[in-house]
């Protein structure tokens, strides 16, 4: 996923190394949002790197949600620092999982660092890596829709 830095909003600012940067602190969202041809839920991959540095009280466990947008549905991936990974809730396709009652501690990573997310789904059976490690497996029952999009959310601050 590459997200086009010019020409940048007023609000945001794009570092000379193409980062995109928010200028004030604050949730930023990012959309990646355009015909996606004949590409369907049931049978994908995809794979986004992203990084959170900011860090402040209110930020402490740097959330990262990332959204796979479909014309019928949703993909929602949560990220987290390890120590908050028991408040998370993952949505794929109808299929939904909560840390309070399943095994999310996968998706508890460093995101100080860069950190890579992977979805591969071959016939609605769908494997999500975080830095090379299967931290997840499941199969989804919803109808393939198309997909449309991605949406990345996390605060972010000026450098």
């Amino acid at each position: 996923m590459r997200w086009a830095c010019a020409p940048a909003p007023k609000y945001l600012s794009c570092a000379q190394n193409g980062i995109v940067e928010a200028a004030n602190p604050g949730q930023l969202r990012l959309f990646n949002i355009q015909d996606m041809g004949p590409l369907m839920t049931d049978n994908f991959t995809f794979e986004t790197t992203i990084k959170n540095e900011f860090d402040d009280g209110s930020n402490a466990c740097h959330n990262v949600q990332l959204l796979i947008e479909c014309k019928n549905d949703v993909i929602f991936l949560p990220l987290s620092a390890p120590s908050c990974a028991g408040d998370l809730a993952l949505y794929f396709c109808g299929w939904r999982a909560e840390s309070k009652s399943a095994d999310l501690s996968g998706f508890g990573c460093d995101l100080k660092r860069w950190t890579t997310v992977r979805v591969e789904t071959v016939n609605k059976q769908a494997k999500i890596y975080i830095n090379g490690r299967k931290v997840y497996a499941l199969t989804f029952t919803n109808e393939a829709t198309g997909i449309v999009g991605c949406n990345t959310s996390l605060m972010a601050r000026r450098r």
